[in-house]
């Protein structure tokens, strides 16, 4: 409103009737099975793009820290990916780097222009949601944001199994938001209370 007001597009004079607390939209529900997931990097062209999937599947983090993620960050001792410090909300993990993104992280390490692990050209890269929507197309699957990444790890952790406090953990995120959003996945979720309720 004070930037509207600012811009001269709202009257300084006009009243103005805001109800609080805004109602919250409801929690994204859009996630990829493995499959498409896999056939999403298949369809992206270039290489950043497709690392960028890569690691965005196998951490479940968000699309700045992945954008904003140095090689000094990547420890191939320990096998860890450290994302730093987030901010507000805007959690950030120490990860473990899986089977299926070590040698691709390897192979971009030896290849690096810059000290950026998403880069293009010896540039870092701030932006890929044109080459994600290329990709959906040649894959054959709807369009999504960089956060639908983060939502299907979430949930394929839930339908794995997971514990809550582990998944937690290795997202950045608490423990309210993953029961509220993901734990419904899990098909063993409340059944041991339910079986406590056996009459």
């Amino acid at each position: 409103m004070n930037w509207a007001i600012k811009n001269k597009i709202v009257d300084i004079t006009a009243k103005i009737l805001v109800e609080m607390p805004v109602r919250r939209s409801p929690p994204r529900e859009r996630w990829v099975t493995k499959d498409e997931a896999r056939r999403l990097i298949e369809s992206a062209t270039a290489h950043h793009i497709k690392m960028f999937l890569r690691i965005g599947f196998a951490t479940g983090h968000r699309s700045k820290a992945i954008l904003d993620l140095k090689w000094d960050q990547v420890n191939f001792e320990t096998r860890k990916i450290d994302f730093g410090e987030g901010w507000g909300n805007k959690r950030r993990a120490l990860v473990a780097i899986n089977e299926s993104l070590l040698p691709h992280l390897k192979e971009a390490h030896s290849n690096r222009c810059c000290q950026y692990v998403i880069e293009y050209g010896g540039h870092h890269i701030t932006d890929v949601r044109t080459g994600i929507r290329a990709a959906c197309k040649r894959a054959g699957i709807d369009t999504i944001t960089p956060h639908v990444m983060r939502h299907s790890a979430a949930t394929w952790m839930a339908e794995s199994g997971v514990p809550i406090e582990d998944a937690c953990t290795f997202l950045a995120m608490t423990p309210t938001t993953f029961r509220k959003v993901y734990a419904k996945h899990n098909p063993d979720y409340l059944s041991e209370a339910a079986g406590a309720l056996d009459i």
